[in-house]
C-alpha cells in the first residue's frame, strides 16, 4: 500500500468515514437469507458470501435490499483448520446496512448486500440450511 493510501485510510478512520469496526475476511460460503416479502410471507433465497467479520457479512445478491430491513441468515462454514472438524453453520438475525450495485458481474448476483448481525450469532455443528 502506498504512503498516500495509508494516510487516506488513517484519516478516514479518524473522521469516521470508514464504516468497518472489525477486520473482514474474504469468503465464498453458501448463505441462506430469509426475509419478509411484500405480502408478509417469509421468503427464502440462497447465495454466497463475499466477506465476513464478527460484526456482519457481505453477500452477493440479485437485487438491492432496503437498509434497515431485518433478515435471518444461515451461513455454511466449511472445515478450515483440520480434516477432522465437521462443517458448521452460523445462524444470525441481521439488519441490512447497505446494498451496492457491482459492475461486470455476470453470474446474476450483481449486488453486494452488507448486513450487521443483531446480537451474537449462534454456531452449530448441524448444517441444516439445505433441508
Amino acid at each position: 500500500m502506498q504512503p498516500a493510501q495509508n494516510m487516506t485510510n488513517a484519516v478516514s478512520a479518524y473522521l469516521g468515514t470508514d464504516r468497518r469496526k472489525s477486520r473482514r475476511t474474504d469468503s465464498n460460503y453458501p448463505i441462506r437469507i430469509r426475509l419478509m416479502g411484500p405480502s408478509g410471507d417469509m421468503r427464502e433465497h440462497f447465495s454466497h458470501t463475499r466477506n465476513i467479520s464478527p460484526d456482519g457479512v457481505m453477500f452477493a445478491y440479485s437485487k438491492t435490499l432496503s437498509p434497515g430491513a431485518e433478515v435471518d441468515v444461515a451461513i455454511a462454514i466449511p472445515p478450515t483448520y483440520s480434516q477432522f472438524l465437521p462443517p458448521s453453520q452460523l445462524d444470525a438475525a441481521a439488519v441490512v446496512v447497505r446494498s451496492e450495485q457491482v459492475a461486470g458481474e455476470n453470474d446474476g448476483f450483481n449486488v453486494n448486500v452488507a448486513l450487521r448481525f443483531i446480537g451474537t450469532p449462534k454456531l452449530s455443528m448441524n448444517v441444516s440450511m439445505f433441508e
